[in-house]
Parts: structure tokens; C-alpha cells; sequence
């Protein structure tokens, strides 16, 4: 007995020796990883877990994260290359470098499953990304499981915020970068695109609706010697009291009210009708549900200062009212001259108006490359992390301050938003590769002209290929609706 007994001593002190120091390996199912609170998925091997540090592969991560991993199989070295920084580590090497700069890992770079792993938190944390675990054991001698938690938000007073760039997954040409749409978009006639005649023929009371509407633009007489009548559009001024409370930002000056706007005013206007210019009317009206929260279905005082009376000038327009009102904005002579640049406005804006759901509903896109999604993620939610950072903010505090359950719900909503907008950039991207279609520097020359009013953009050198994206868009489009047929 005495000898079993020492033989089981020594088998629990090697046992323990075993626990200590060699490494004890986790099924990457044990292990989840989150980038802002959208968990990473890994295709082979996963996560895991060594010497009490969890390893989680190079690849699979930054990756996700935007970067170029590129493998140097001579020297064991793996390069992370995003717009702003690059990562180099060596297997077997506790250094890394960080734009030049070295740091230290807890423990080195190994290769785990063919695949490049390490204790991913030091290398985040090197390029402004932090990192979080909680660790959790499902008994005494049970496997470990737990949840790293990347966030590329970072609170006020960092020095860097980590803010992703419009342009930093463009290439110069205007294009997603490392995503060919070719690959994914079934190409379509785009040199012919068949317009149906109910779509670009335009009736005369189209055009006229178009006209009254730039005539309530002109500057008409204001009618100060009459009474308020139904139907008349009505200059005021008010001040709007609630709970005998005055809200600054409820007071306003030189207010066009028009009755058929919507039945809240159409209730403030009722109550001027029998008023004259110059007069003070007190409007009792109830807030409507769907104003601003803090005064909504109250009942509210509108102190209103009746100024005039819009008048709508001539009832009969003439080719002399156009030349001396018209002329100078639009060119227009004529009323003859008017009525066919509206129509041809309106055609061309019913035919872009086509193409654009054409685009959207009717072109085949096989798939969104999750790259790309990753992309419009990170520009997307960028203006979010700007405002967090600033508040102090974490993202999930975010979330919930704007009005979301969770981070989840609100980066739901921008991958909703960002499927469509995904769609509409593969789709032009795919005709600008088929057609040859590219971006000269008169062409942005041009737009910097028409947009800024000069022709220098070094000032915006950092977002020009964000801003040759928009105007190779552009050009696509244009090129479209230029050579649409018309049925």
C-alpha cells in the first residue's frame, strides 16, 4: 500500500508539472471573437488558448480589420498592412514592429494549425484598437471558455482616434480596393438601356405644377391692405409658449406658413384667417405626437405676428414676366423657352430616377463580398466613434444614448443601409471596369471648379480617391442616361 501510494504522489506531482508547462489547447468553438461587437468568423483554425493566453490567428482578424497580411515563408515573417500603418512579426520572436517602432509580446508569434498565431492584444493596442476578455470556467475542471472583445473606438484624449477614412479602401482609380465587381455582377447593356415611354413621357400638368412651383420662388407684392382669407400663404413671426414657459428655440421670424402643409398648421393658419397684416393673434393649438419629445402633446401658446400676405403675381404668365424674371437665372426668354427646359429637366430626371432602380432591383449581383461590407462599415460608423470619443463614450454607451437597444441594433442598421449602398457601388464599379471608364486629373480639375470654385485640390490630396469614386460614379451614370433608349 505504502508503494501505491507514492507511485499516485508522483503520477499527481508529474500531472500538475504537465498543467504547468505545457501547453494546453482549446477547440476554437470555446473561444469567440468580437470586432465592435460583430463576432469574427474563423473558416479553419480557430482561436485558442496557451500557457493562460489566448492566440488568435493573424489572418482571420486583421483581415476584418482592413489590413493586407502578406507571409514571407523565407524569414517566418508576417506583414499587416493597412492605409496607415504596418505591423511586422516574426515567428518564434516575442519583438514586433509597429511603424518602425518595437514592441514586446507576452509570448512569441507561433504557427498553430499551419496557421500564424499570437496574443493579438499588444498588436491592436499598437495601432489604436483596444482589447478586452472575460474568461469563464464551466466547472472546476472543466474547459475554459470566453469572449475577446476588439473595439476600434477609443475615448476622449486618445491622440489617436482611429478614425477610418473614406479613402482608405479606395485605390486611385476610383475603385474598392482588392475587389474585382466583375466578379460578382452580371454586366448589362448599359450602352442601351431601354427606357419605357411611361417613364420619360412628361404631361403638360407636370410642367405646369413645375411652373408654379419656381413662380412662388419669384419675389411677389405682399399684400398688406386685406384680411387673411382661406388658402392664403401667410408671413409671421411667433413665439411659442408651453406651460406659460417661452422656448427660445421654438421662436422664429419671417415664416412663409401655407395652408395644406399639414393639418398642424393648417390649424394655425385657420385661426389668422379674419387677421390683417400687423396683427397679433394668440393660436391655441395641442403639440402633435410626432414633434420633439419634451413638448410633444402639449398644448402650446403661438404669439403671432401677422407680416404680410404673399401675393402671387400676375394670374396669366407671359413671355415679357419670364424675360424680366427669368432671364437672368435661367436663360430663358420665352415662356416657350421655359416650358421645354422643364420638360426636358423632368424626362432627364425620370430617366435617372430609372437607371438608379434599375441599378438597385433588376441588375444580378451574385453576392456582396464581406470585404467591401467590412469597408462601408468602417465609414459608416466612423461619425459614431468620432462622438463617442469625444463624449467619453464607449460604443455600446453610444448605442444606447441614440436610442438602440444594443450595438448590435444600430450596426444591424448600418449593414441594412450599407447592402444597398454595397449594390449601387458594385454595380457602377463593374461598368467602369467593362466600359474602360477612368478618372483624369481634368476631370477632377473640373469638379473641385464646380463644387469649390477653383481648380487646385492639394489640399484634399488625402480624400481624392474617396472624391474619384464620386465623380467615376458619376461618369457612369451619366454615360447611361446619355445613351439610354428611348421606347
Amino acid at each position: 500500500m505504502i508503494y501505491k501510494k507514492k507511485f499516485l504522489t508522483i503520477a499527481l506531482a508529474t500531472m500538475f508539472v504537465m498543467l504547468i508547462f505545457t501547453p494546453v489547447s482549446l477547440q476554437a468553438s470555446q473561444v469567440i471573437v468580437t470586432i465592435d461587437g460583430r463576432q469574427v468568423n474563423f473558416t479553419d483554425q480557430g482561436p485558442t488558448i496557451v500557457n493562460d493566453r489566448t492566440l488568435v490567428p493573424v489572418r482571420g482578424v486583421f483581415e476584418e480589420l482592413g489590413f493586407e497580411v502578406d507571409w514571407e515563408q523565407d524569414t517566418q515573417t508576417a506583414r499587416l498592412i493597412s492605409s496607415s500603418h504596418e505591423v511586422v512579426l516574426t515567428i518564434g520572436s516575442a519583438n514586433f514592429i509597429t511603424n518602425g517602432e518595437s514592441h514586446t509580446l507576452d509570448v512569441p508569434a507561433q504557427i498553430i494549425g499551419e496557421r500564424t498565431m499570437l496574443p493579438i492584444r499588444a498588436v491592436l493596442e499598437s495601432v489604436g484598437y483596444s482589447v478586452d476578455w472575460d474568461v469563464t470556467y464551466s466547472d472546476d475542471s472543466g474547459p475554459t471558455t470566453g469572449v475577446v472583445r476588439i473595439s476600434t473606438s477609443v475615448r476622449r484624449g486618445s491622440e489617436n482616434r482611429n478614425i477610418f477614412s473614406k479613402s482608405d479602401a479606395i485605390d486611385e482609380n476610383g475603385f474598392w480596393k482588392g475587389i474585382e465587381a466583375l466578379n460578382y455582377v452580371e454586366i448589362f447593356d448599359y450602352n442601351n438601356l431601354e427606357i419605357p415611354n411611361d417613364v420619360h413621357r412628361i404631361s403638360d400638368i407636370e410642367i405646369e405644377q413645375e411652373i408654379e412651383f419656381i413662380l412662388l420662388g419669384l419675389s411677389y407684392p405682399r399684400i398688406m391692405d386685406r384680411a387673411v382669407t382661406e388658402g392664403d400663404i401667410v408671413n409671421i413671426d411667433y413665439i411659442v409658449f408651453i406651460d406659460g414657459d417661452i422656448f427660445e428655440i421654438y421662436r422664429n421670424v419671417d415664416v412663409d406658413m401655407i395652408f395644406g402643409d399639414s393639418d398642424f398648421l393648417d390649424e394655425i393658419v385657420e385661426q389668422l384667417i379674419g387677421n390683417r397684416p400687423g396683427d397679433t393673434v394668440n393660436v391655441e393649438v395641442t403639440i402633435p405626437d410626432d414633434y420633439f419629445d419634451d413638448i410633444a402633446g402639449n398644448d402650446a401658446l403661438f404669439v403671432t405676428t401677422i407680416n404680410y400676405i404673399v401675393g402671387l403675381g400676375a394670374s396669366e404668365l407671359t413671355s415679357e414676366h419670364v424675360l424680366e424674371n427669368l432671364y437672368e437665372f435661367h436663360g430663358w426668354r420665352t415662356v416657350s423657352d421655359m416650358e421645354e427646359w422643364i420638360r426636358r429637366e423632368l424626362q432627364e430626371w425620370a430617366i435617372i430616377r430609372f437607371v438608379s432602380d434599375f441599378i438597385m432591383n433588376e441588375v444580378n449581383v451574385s453576392s456582396i463580398p464581406e470585404k467591401l461590407m467590412w469597408y462601408l462599415e468602417q465609414v459608416t460608423i466612423g461619425p459614431y466613434k468620432e462622438i463617442a470619443a469625444d463624449l467619453g463614450y464607449t460604443m455600446e454607451e453610444l448605442a444606447e444614448m441614440l436610442g438602440y437597444e444594443s450595438l448590435d441594433e444600430l450596426m444591424e442598421w448600418l449593414r441594412e443601409r450599407n447592402m444597398e449602398i454595397a449594390r449601387r457601388d458594385l454595380v457602377l464599379q463593374a461598368v467602369a471596369e467593362h466600359g474602360g471608364f477612368s478618372v483624369s486629373r481634368e476631370d477632377i480639375e473640373d469638379f473641385f471648379e464646380e463644387i469649390f470654385g477653383l481648380r487646385d485640390y492639394d489640399l484634399f490630396e488625402e480624400e481624392l480617391p474617396y472624391i474619384t469614386k464620386l465623380i467615376l460614379q458619376q461618369k457612369v451614370l451619366d454615360h447611361i442616361v446619355e445613351n439610354a433608349v428611348l421606347l
